[in-house]
């Protein structure tokens, strides 16, 4: 069964040099990470010919400054943590558009396209910590980090990554939003996720069922999210060779070295 991953967003935007003068300083800074630390920091303007010059070093970066701002975000998170977090990922949301197949070649039809290569290459690029400050993103009380953060993570999440959000829907004060958001997330692997995480999937499906049988909320979006995820993982049993009979590959087994914070040994991942 080969992979099917989620197709890369509409373009969002083009961001502007918004001041003269400015170009020799990004220009001396293009070949480091510098730069990018310092935009995301600030809140200075990214100039587009660096998410299109060289969007693989950039990717590569941002990844980096994803995976320092998890400690930021995980305990007691402050506003500027997230908005810092909006920039990185507003910026890989923008590559991500940029190196869209269907926007280069002028496809309506993305069916058969080539995949998104700087969603291969995040994912090369992304630890799992940069994965879960995302994951901590798009469970939050910021709406903005929320919306950046789901949009990036319906990208480029993997067999290779699951385990993360796949963890964070065990947290027991999830928000109704955040729930929904990362159940989406993880919806996206379900038609093609291997043994392992296949089990896993099911496994936080049945949990998150259950845990909303009584519930007084209104969480009819998620009952619906629920009952895609049931549907995309008993997809599989249709196929002649489906993933969910097959170990992980040796290459996609990043999340033997998890370490979950919330599901304990409901997150298991056994070779």
């Amino acid at each position: 069964m080969r992979p099917r991953h989620a197709t890369a967003m509409a373009f969002v935007a083009v961001l502007l040099l918004c001041a003269a003068g400015r170009g020799p300083a990004w220009a001396q800074a293009k070949d480091s990470c510098g730069f990018f630390q310092g935009a995301v920091r600030s809140g200075e303007v990214i100039p587009d010919k660096l998410l299109l010059a060289d969007w693989r070093g950039a990717l590569r970066c941002l990844a980096g400054i994803l995976d320092g701002l998890k400690p930021a975000v995980e305990d007691a998170p402050q506003a500027e943590a997230w908005k810092q977090v909006v920039r990185a990922a507003g910026a890989i949301r923008i590559i991500i558009a940029n190196n869209d197949p269907a926007k280069l070649l002028g496809a309506d039809d993305k069916a058969g396209l080539p995949i998104n290569p700087a969603i291969t290459a995040f994912r090369t690029f992304a630890t799992l910590d940069a994965v879960s400050t995302l994951a901590y993103a798009a469970r939050s009380d910021d709406e903005n980090a929320r919306l950046n953060a789901l949009l990036v993570l319906g990208n480029v999440i993997d067999n290779q990554t699951v385990c993360v959000p796949i963890d964070h829907l065990y947290f027991k004060d999830i928000g109704i939003k955040g729930r929904a958001n990362l159940l989406s997330v993880v919806s996206v692997v379900a038609p093609w996720a291997y043994k392992q995480n296949y089990e896993n999937i099911d496994a936080v499906y049945h949990y998150t069922s259950d845990l909303l049988k009584n519930s007084h909320d209104d969480v009819r979006q998620t009952l619906a999210i629920l009952d895609n995820i049931r549907k995309r993982l008993d997809y599989q049993s249709t196929l002649t060779n489906p993933n969910k009979d097959a170990s992980l590959p040796e290459d996609l087994r990043a999340c033997k070295s998890y370490r979950s914070k919330w599901a304990g040994d409901r997150l298991k991942y056994a070779f």
